[in-house]
């Protein structure tokens, strides 16, 4: 280690009772220095007040090694919920305190915390600050898990015949295989599969999907289940004529099978050419009654605007249905 300089602040009689010596570069290790006040190439060295000049001396002095938080050690046992966490400090650089602080309250002093457990999907933070009672630093960072496997997919509720049903897959976590089952016979191992079209019956059936997911690394797999319902028609219809006398048949007027129907106006209006009824979901059902009050049977005119979702084209259709009592 070289002095590449002194500096001092003389006062009004060019005086000074302290030199700063500038080193080259800073001290970064541990270690035992001595520095020497030597005698200039006049043969001469500082004189003081009095003009006598300052004897040879020197002084001695003790630095630390710089630390580093950064040095700590971390293991991770992965789990299929939960993960393992072990945190250590390795004995170096004269450290001898430790704090650590897990998501801002969870608090150690111990060079080797306790482990933690977490959930094996989620961000936490810790900090840590070392010393070896003269140095120190501070560290702040996270941990981030996300080996946690999470089956998850999307499927119409409802699907019209002849018509292809699309899949999303919405799987999280470390997944390296995929186990589709769409429910009539057909599997696939692809992250998501093919558009599928189910077999045409004639008849309302329900198919149960289910996908399974997994990583083989840790073993750990998880199952999401949904089912759908492939309609026998989409074929949009209202019923000549019904029967709200509540036996569960036929007890409502309403657009039926309008699953692809979009922007939809249903209108009923009476003899005298009143609006009994209106809606625009065909979910929605005329039960039969005007404020609260049955309607007298007769003959109802309905009125039936929508747009197709496939081929986008406008549809107005009216008719005629009987209620009966």
């Amino acid at each position: 280690m070289t002095v590449a300089g002194v500096s001092m602040n003389c006062d009004a009689s060019g005086y000074t009772s302290m030199i700063q010596v500038n080193l080259s570069a800073p001290i970064q290790t541990a270690g035992n220095f001595r520095i020497t006040l030597q005698l200039g190439d006049d043969g001469n060295t500082f004189y003081d007040e009095c003009g006598l000049p300052t004897p040879t001396s020197h002084l001695d002095f003790v630095t630390s090694d710089t630390v580093s938080a950064q040095a700590f050690r971390a293991s991770l046992l992965e789990g299929c919920k939960m993960d393992t966490i072990d945190m250590s400090y390795p004995s170096k650089d004269g450290v001898n305190q430790w704090m650590w602080v897990f998501d801002n309250t969870d608090t150690s002093r111990a060079q080797n915390p306790p482990r933690h457990i977490y959930p094996a999907t989620g961000t936490h933070s810790m900090l840590l600050v070392v010393s070896n009672g003269v140095c120190s630093d501070t560290l702040k960072t996270s941990i981030a898990l996300n080996n946690e496997v999470k089956a998850a997919f999307e499927a119409p509720n409802i699907v019209c015949p002849r018509d292809y049903t699309q899949y999303k897959n919405n799987s999280t976590g470390l997944v390296d295989y995929w186990d589709w089952d769409l429910g009539d016979g057909t599997t696939s191992n692809l992250q998501t599969p093919i558009d599928h079209l189910y077999p045409i019956t004639g008849e309302e059936t329900y198919y149960t999907i289910r996908l399974i997911v997994g990583n083989n690394s840790i073993g750990c797999q998880d199952t999401a289940i949904q089912k759908i319902d492939v309609l026998k028609s989409c074929y949009i219809a209202v019923p000549t004529a019904f029967t709200p006398n509540g036996d569960g048949l036929n007890d409502y007027l309403y657009p039926l099978n309008a699953f692809k129907a979009d922007n939809l106006v249903f209108k009923v209006f009476n003899r005298e050419g009143q609006m009994v009824y209106e809606s625009h979901s065909w979910t929605d059902r005329w039960d039969g009654r005007i404020h609260g009050t049955d309607a007298p049977a007769g003959t109802y005119v309905w009125f039936l605007q929508y747009v197709d979702r496939d081929s986008k084209k406008p549809f107005l259709r009216k008719g005629t249905s009987i209620l009966i009592r």
